[in-house]
């Protein structure tokens, strides 16, 4: 079924698109090689302590990582630098200033009550004058134990408010202190499942990457008339649009079907994003160009 939709948008501003988000935030592509399996666009502790798995919150994939043997945890942090012991080494560009990391995670097999998954988060702003990169904003999380999936907040303390970010570090730990017990037989415990992360900007919106889920919209670039399919049936959906400044430009309510047809003839030059949500989950998110 097909609904058609008539959007009137104005455009704002248009920046770098990629650097106002996570790469690969949802953990739907994966990169293999012959000592390590990761997710494109980011780092992982060299080989050890994660993998892809299927028991994922929304898509096919989610990232886990586990605590291995008694001495280590499994990391992963954004950015393609080799390992990710060294956090500050890590990042990708970022030109606006989220308020929060958000997303889905399960903390399972935890081998202490006390113990806790990590999430920590840095801003950086490369200073010209001191040739170091100085830390404008940062947060840190610790998530407790759960067997199913629980939504998360991770707040961003801004140390500097009148300064812009220009990369951003997020890494996640399979473990805050503990490790697993050395009678272990597998030597393997506290497994940190984590998908669907996104940034929040400052208009309190989720800032979305590339289109996922199976999501696609054809024409794009548009200048007229487009159509996005989902990649699956929505049964109470809401459409919300954006610009690349966090603004909600639209808020659709009641959608039904899987594909539906927007009327950009109005709209000016420029990126927006998009987001269709059934009931509390996102089945589609993306981006769309008008000419």
């Amino acid at each position: 079924m097909k609904k058609y939709l008539a959007l009137i948008i104005l455009f704002f501003a248009l920046g770098n698109i990629k650097g106002q988000t996570l790469p690969n935030s949802d953990f739907e592509s994966w990169t293999y090689t012959a000592s390590d399996t990761v997710p494109i666009g980011w780092a992982s502790s060299s080989g050890f302590g994660e993998n892809w798995t299927t028991d994922a919150h929304s898509g096919v994939y989610a990232v886990s990582l586990w605590n291995w043997y008694w001495y280590a945890q499994g990391l992963l942090v954004n950015g393609d630098q080799s390992g990710s012991w060294n956090v500050v080494g890590g990042g990708t560009p970022i030109s606006s200033k989220p308020l929060k990391l958000t997303g889905w995670y399960k903390y399972m097999q935890v081998p202490l009550p006390t113990d806790s998954a990590v999430v920590e988060i840095i801003l950086k702003k490369y200073n010209a004058i001191s040739h170091t990169a100085d830390t404008i904003g940062y947060g840190i999380t610790f998530l407790g134990s759960s067997d199913n999936y629980q939504y998360f907040e991770a707040p961003i303390t801004d140390w500097s408010p009148l300064v812009t970010p220009d990369s951003i570090i997020v890494r996640f730990k399979s473990s805050d202190h503990a490790f697993c017990d050395t009678a272990s037989t597998t030597g393997w415990c506290a497994y940190f499942n984590v998908d669907a992360v996104a940034l929040v900007s400052p208009a309190g919106i989720l800032i979305p990457s590339e289109n996922i889920f199976g999501s696609s919209v054809s024409p794009n670039p548009v200048d007229d008339i487009t159509t996005i399919t989902t990649g699956g049936n929505i049964q109470h959906g809401t459409l919300i649009v954006i610009d690349v400044a966090g603004k909600l430009i639209s808020k659709v309510t009641e959608i039904a079907g899987s594909s539906f047809q927007i009327d950009a003839g109005s709209l000016h030059s420029g990126v927006y994003f998009y987001s269709f949500e059934d009931g509390e989950k996102i089945v589609a998110r993306g981006r769309l160009m008008k000419l």
